[in-house]
């Protein structure tokens, strides 16, 4: 189990079997990577590959992009802390961009997610 944070200027991958938020629109800016339940998207702060050097970034209700890179994990991303409220559900392979067609931000996604769960993946049934 793992949660990683990156400062990205540029589109940035996401690493295979993880989910990925990104802070900016277009999966830009800084970025949250986990394997794991998240009950609380505020302030995450992680100790950097050279352990000495700390990052820390807001995803609570600022999160503008997403991609589930699991093969076998469906994501649901919560508007409340724990896990409440009614989840936006991106299947293995799945992303989002909360900006739409023409360029103006999504009001319905941007910005307005706290929380988020990985459950088994069912095919044929999305969660397990």
């Amino acid at each position: 189990m793992a949660v990683y944070l990156t400062d990205t200027s540029g589109v940035r991958k996401v690493t295979a079997g993880f989910v990925g938020l990104f802070h900016n629109w277009d999966f830009k800016g800084p970025l949250l990577e986990t394997n794991e339940d998240i009950s609380n998207l505020e302030t995450h702060t992680v100790v950097l590959d050279d352990n000495k050097t700390t990052r820390t970034a807001q995803f609570n209700n600022d999160t503008s992009g997403v991609y589930n890179n699991t093969t076998d994990k469906t994501l649901l991303l919560y508007p409340e802390f724990d896990f409440k409220g009614t989840p936006l559900t991106l299947l293995p392979g799945e992303s989002a961009n909360f900006i739409n067609r023409d360029g103006v931000q999504n009001d319905m996604y941007n910005d307005r997610f706290s929380s988020l769960k990985l459950v088994p993946y069912k095919s044929g049934g999305g969660k397990g």
